[in-house]
């Protein structure tokens, strides 16, 4: 026989579950908050309302919400929550008049408080705690005489909760982004410097690089910890993240290049060496232990870079040596221009001025346009760009609102006992998909039904001795808020079906027939839940990231025609066949959010044929990288060369139609039938141009051949990735707003 699991051996088991025992300590300190304000409303106030208000508001953040980050954020959110919550209680009573009202307030309510989600953690995670703030007074009976006692119930919980999250068994909360950023910063300056000197650790090194850099990925993180709110600081450090990783992908491009051991070229070196030093600062910065980082080291490295490689382009022989490390310089120059745009985002997110030498990129259009803009600007910006029927955000909260209005009509036209657990199990089981429903739904009525039987076992025991529920409450409370998180969905449920049992069984007198009560309204809140995913955008996120792509590259093939044209000195004219303009970054922006949903939501066991993280990093990589060679070279002309202008309009046009391709077909949610070669090989028009240079000397315009072969070459590599479903380990899969 196999022995049992000792005392130790369960406790290393729950160890294992909950490391560092935060789940326990939380469950722990909303139990105790949860009981002194019950107990006094109930049984020293002698107040049922108080006392079923206050243990709601208790429950509503300190269960149903996700209030993380360090204790005086915490109390912010609490007592924000609080503030809302009295308005809502107070709309609630007024239209639990009559059925229609309640729905309707329902329904207003519910997508308000859902699409507030826009805005960020803060506001996703306590969303579900606000809505129960609404749906506990619109139920009958219509009582607005009681509306006192409700506002005092609900102010009694929250402020308990608050002080309980700040005086028991406390939690300091986590490190923050900030320090993550650091950390990454770190270990890719260590990788680079191992680059930079023939370190034999390199590869090692390199390997250590990729945690701290992956865990920059905000659809990784908990929810409370991503700087995802729509403020300038949230903005940058988001703005960072994206930008550190990208400095990573072009290190390790340039790593996988050098050789073993690596030999750079000179002027590669001296880039990279920039990058190092810069990296240098930006740790310093985020450590508060130095200044904000500078960007006049960076310019004049970019600059340099620029003038060293026109130098050689004017030498002797300097265009066929310039050739074929042409990639790679263009991989450093890369680098240099993505550190550029770490330095003004640690910037931003530290709070300190941005230098006037940034001006084109803190104005109008720019990629840091939110560095001084107010804060009703920059909310307007975040509803704006998600006001839309192709963002989740939009699609989640029409799907609530319909099925919390919907569960109101069937709570309220069946009169139903206690029928707000309807709109409980509805907002609870709910999810983004019906997918991701109905695999909710199995173990929550499967816990809801053993949960009931138990709970009918003590209602019949007991009787009507309330005394032996007010014994019993705190024990089923503490394991309710744990066995959740701990044992998983089917525990929680029947749990939590045995402790609202024993809560309204001290509320009023109860028999066994209260918990049949319960596994009809968790089953009706079910189906009803099911039934609106199946009716309401049922495929969630994938849905979306893929028509969002789709989009992305085809309005970044347009950007690669547009950009080879203008490097080439003859811009197309827009006539009458020409696309229109796209907003590119809003593009984004549903892509990010779309993307981040899809990694929350379960999917079916078959193999997605589409690798959707690398399709959004070259999604990315292509339009910032499109906009940053129309800066660099924003004034040009013709080429002297027509053969080679013919070569790089008909190169962006291939390139271009590849993507089309690519577009189409993940519209159609397939991968292309055609193979994508890599980028490696110089074309005839770039030998063309390097043998009319060297007759003729015409170093700017050859500087550009050669700057868009280096960017054509790494868009083909980003195709060959998704084609092959490699992993982009470089690409992004966060809600980068910026």
């Amino acid at each position: 026989m196999t022995p049992r699991p000792g005392p130790s051996g369960l406790l290393a088991a729950l160890r294992s579950r909950d490391p560092g025992w935060g789940i326990l300590r939380r469950a722990l300190r909303v139990s105790l908050a949860a009981c002194v304000v019950f107990y006094l409303g109930r049984y020293v106030l002698d107040d049922r309302v108080v006392a079923v208000y206050a243990v709601f508001g208790v429950v509503a953040l300190g269960a149903l919400s996700d209030v993380s980050g360090p204790p005086r954020h915490r109390t912010r959110t609490m007592l924000g929550c609080l503030a809302a919550g009295l308005v809502l209680v107070t709309i609630g009573t007024l239209v639990a008049v009559s059925t229609a009202t309640a729905v309707v307030g329902m329904l207003v309510v519910a997508f308000a408080v859902a699409f507030a989600g826009v805005g960020g953690p803060r506001f996703t995670g306590v969303a579900n705690g606000v809505h129960l703030f609404f749906i506990l007074p619109c139920f009958p009976p219509y009582a607005p005489d009681t509306l006192p006692a409700r506002l005092l119930g609900l102010a009694m919980g929250v402020l308990a909760l608050v002080l309980a999250d700040r005086l028991v068994l406390p939690d300091p909360g986590p490190p923050g982004f900030r320090s993550r950023l650091r950390e990454a910063a770190g270990a890719i300056g260590r990788h680079l410097d191992a680059l930079l000197t023939g370190d034999e650790r390199l590869p090692e090194l390199r390997a250590a690089a990729r945690g701290p850099v992956e865990g920059l990925r905000l659809s990784t993180l908990p929810l409370g910890e991503r700087p995802a709110g729509p403020g300038a600081r949230d903005r940058g450090l988001t703005h960072a993240a994206d930008a550190l990783r990208a400095v990573e992908g072009r290190i390790l491009a340039i790593t996988a290049a050098a050789g073993d051991p690596p030999a750079l070229p000179a002027d590669v070196v001296s880039a990279l060496s920039a990058v190092r030093r810069s990296l240098v600062e930006v740790c310093a910065a985020l450590g508060g232990e130095g200044p904000p980082p500078d960007l006049a080291p960076v310019d004049a490295a970019i600059a340099e870079d620029a003038a060293d490689r026109l130098r050689r382009l004017t030498a002797p022989d300097g265009v066929a040596a310039l050739l074929p490390e042409a990639p790679l310089r263009v991989a450093a120059l890369e680098a240099l221009y993505v550190q550029r745009t770490v330095v003004l985002a640690v910037r931003a997110a530290t709070g300190a001025p941005e230098p006037p030498e940034a001006a084109e990129d803190t104005g109008p259009g720019g990629p840091f346009w939110y560095v001084g803009a107010s804060w009703w600007s920059l909310w307007r910006h975040r509803l704006g760009t998600h006001l839309t029927l192709r963002s989740v955000y939009l699609q989640n909260a029409v799907r609530l609102a319909i099925g919390l209005a919907a569960a109101r009509w069937v709570a309220g036209g069946l009169e139903l006992q206690n029928g707000f657990w309807v709109l409980l199990a509805t907002l609870s089981l709910m999810r983004t998909s019906v997918t991701a429903t109905r695999s909710a739904l199995v173990p929550a009525f499967a816990g809801t039904l053993v949960g009931a039987v138990v709970a009918a076992g003590l209602l019949a025991t007991a009787g009507p001795d309330s005394v032996v529920y007010a014994v019993v409450f705190p024990v089923f409370l503490v394991a309710a808020l744990a066995g959740g998180p701990l044992l998983g969905p089917a525990v929680g449920q029947g749990l939590f079906t045995i402790l609202v049992t024993v809560l309204f069984a001290q509320l009023s007198p109860a028999s066994w027939s209260l918990a049949g009560v319960r596994i009809l309204d968790v089953v009706v809140g079910g189906l009803v839940g099911i039934l609106i995913g199946v009716a309401v955008w049922p495929r969630g996120g994938r849905s979306e990231v893929r028509r969002a792509a789709a989009r992305c590259l085809a309005a970044g093939a347009d950007h690669i025609q547009r950009v080879a044209d203008a490097l080439a000195g003859r811009p197309r004219t827009r006539g009458p066949g020409a696309p229109t303009p796209v907003d590119e970054r809003r593009l984004l922006v549903l892509l990010d959010a779309g993307y981040a949903q899809y990694r929350s939501e379960p999917h079916p066991r078959r193999e997605d044929p589409v690798d959707w993280l690398a399709v959004v990093g070259a999604a990315h990589r292509l339009i910032r990288g499109a906009a940053a060679l129309r800066r660099r070279f924003a004034d040009t002309e013709p080429l002297p060369w027509p053969p080679v202008t013919a070569g790089m309009r008909g190169a962006g046009h291939t390139a271009a139609e590849h993507y089309r391709v690519f577009a189409a077909a993940l519209a159609r949610d397939v991968l292309p039938a055609e193979t994508v070669e890599d980028g490696r090989g110089t074309p005839a028009w770039v030998r063309t141009a390097a043998h009319e240079c060297d007759r003729v000397d015409h170093p700017e315009a050859m500087l550009r051949v050669i700057d868009l072969w280096g960017w054509l070459s790494w868009l083909t590599d980003d195709l060959a990735r998704v084609a092959r479903r490699g992993s982009a380990q470089d690409g992004l899969d966060v809600d980068v707003d910026p």
